[in-house]
């Protein structure tokens, strides 16, 4: 199937969100000069990548699965190519996690983690009705609450959640940051804990997006194949919906200001929060997935010109996991390595290291770098990027 370009270009503003998020909150500090520079990388933008990123996993599976149409697990299961894909991006996420941040980090279960496991469990409910997968999806919201205030949530994240600077002077209570970063101790129980519960990316609530990713995949290019409807109204629909999402998320958010801050771990009706993820946050991110997705699709699926960003971002999309590795090794082991030479911890300059306009600016530069980079790969095959490696690897076995 020829590759979609609203795909491509939602899939590379994903990828340019999280490094513009990623610079100044892994290099900038939380109650800097600069606070609206920050709730801007952190907040506007941060918040939104990794769902659109998550969501496109499922859309993904669901025109990779149209190419040959379903092919049942055979009993050698692990043959099948999209359990080997997905085994391999979740032992990838651990390796990830321990070279970027060190041995302690490895079970931080970070979102490479969570799409290794969304491949798999995707691929078990293959034969499951686009509505199916957004019933199973809601399975992984709705306990979420509960569970975090069984697993004392914020025990791990600082013991506290705390307004966020900027944005917490105009509208108080609107949104909440853990007090600390992710410290899970190696016990079994805690390391079962954080990767359905407690990490980064946990699989109670953010199972949701890829399936939700594949409910959409359904709904929006398998239907239009088979019964051809109105392309334009399915788009119309699209926006209006994301719009009404949008709406009810902030509007849940707006009615619990006065709530206490522990309201965001065990409580429906709260305001927003990323970590932990809430309901208000889960309604605002798919909204706005759906009205970028529905703008996108407008623009870019009925012939759009060719131009240097269009080809940027089908770059961008082709290489977005091995994009996302380096920009951290880029980000992360110079300071790491400066830590180390001089006196003091190796992290000692985490979230320290410069302001945030600098950090921001950082991050800008690599995206542009990226360009001819990304080109030269391009007339390589893509030889060696993790992409590659992930093709020779997972791509014997069988069809699917």
């Amino acid at each position: 199937m020829k590759r979609i370009d609203s795909i491509d270009v939602l899939r590379a503003l994903a990828i340019i969100f999280m490094v513009l998020c990623h610079f100044p909150v892994n290099l900038s500090p939380v109650d800097g000069q600069y606070p609206w520079v920050y709730f801007f990388s952190n907040h506007i933008i941060g918040d939104f990548a990794a769902a659109i990123f998550l969501v496109l996993v499922g859309v993904s599976q669901v025109l990779s699965s149209s190419k040959t149409g379903y092919v049942p697990i055979s009993a050698q299961f692990w043959k099948d190519r999209a359990i080997r894909r997905g085994v391999l991006i979740f032992v990838i996420g651990l390796i990830f996690s321990m070279l970027m941040r060190g041995w302690e980090a490895i079970f931080e279960w970070d979102i490479l983690t969570l799409i290794g496991a969304s491949l798999i469990v995707i691929r078990l409910l293959g034969r499951l009705p686009a509505f199916g997968f957004l019933l199973v999806g809601l399975i992984f919201i709705s306990p979420s609450p509960f569970l975090r205030e069984y697993s004392q949530y914020l025990q791990h994240w600082g013991n506290s959640m705390t307004t966020v600077p900027g944005i917490n002077e105009i509208l108080p209570g609107i949104l909440y940051d853990p007090s600390g970063e992710y410290a899970p101790t190696w016990s079994i129980q805690e390391i079962v804990e954080g990767f359905f519960v407690e990490g980064y990316f946990p699989i109670f609530p953010w199972l949701f997006f890829p399936l939700f990713g594949v409910f959409l995949g359904k709904a929006s290019f398998m239907q239009s194949q088979e019964k051809s409807p109105d392309t334009r109204l399915h788009i119309v629909f699209m926006i209006a919906g994301g719009f009404a999402l949008s709406i009810i998320g902030t509007v849940i958010s707006f009615a619990a200001r006065t709530k206490p801050p522990l309201s965001v771990v065990n409580e429906y009706i709260s305001p927003f929060s990323f970590y932990p993820s809430t309901l208000s946050m889960q309604l605002l991110q798919l909204g706005m997935v759906l009205i970028l997705f529905g703008i996108l699709r407008a623009c870019y699926d009925r012939g759009a010109r060719e131009s240097v960003w269009l080809t940027y971002c089908r770059r961008l999309s082709r290489y977005s996991l091995t994009v996302y590795v380096l920009h951290h090794a880029v980000m992360l082991w110079p300071m790491w390595l400066i830590g180390g030479i001089a006196e003091g911890p190796w992290d000692q300059f985490y979230a320290q290291a410069i302001n945030e306009p600098l950090a921001l600016s950082l991050s800008i530069l690599v995206m542009i770098l990226l360009g001819p980079a990304l080109g030269v790969w391009d007339r390589v095959q893509g030889k060696f990027s993790l992409e590659w490696w992930l093709t020779k690897l997972a791509g014997a076995g069988s069809a699917r």
